[in-house]
């Protein structure tokens, strides 16, 4: 098996990255937590699953230190668990 050569990035391109792969995981999350139709099932497993293995593979050839880098820059987006759209029941008010 080739090894894939890192990828060189700038900020904010990286960021980018890391922003959508981030946002796939989550909305990956969520889908499994709410116990889905099955044609929801179907569009994730057949659509949104290649695509997060795709950029799985691009965000693993990202070196560490632009991903380090990437975390702390202006814009990065890391899903927030407290707030209630991430929660399968609204909190009680």
């Amino acid at each position: 098996m080739n090894e894939m050569p890192p990828l060189s990035f700038g900020l904010d391109e990286t960021v980018i990255v890391m922003n959508a792969w981030r946002r796939l995981c989550a909305f990956m999350s969520l889908i499994e937590q709410r116990s889905p139709s099955p044609e929801i099932e179907v569009l994730a497993r057949d659509l949104i699953a290649p695509s997060m293995m795709e950029l799985g593979d691009l965000y693993d050839r990202i070196p560490p230190e632009q991903l380090k880098a990437a975390t702390l820059a202006p814009g990065t987006w890391t899903p927030n668990f407290r707030d209630p759209c991430w929660r399968r029941y609204p909190a009680k008010k």
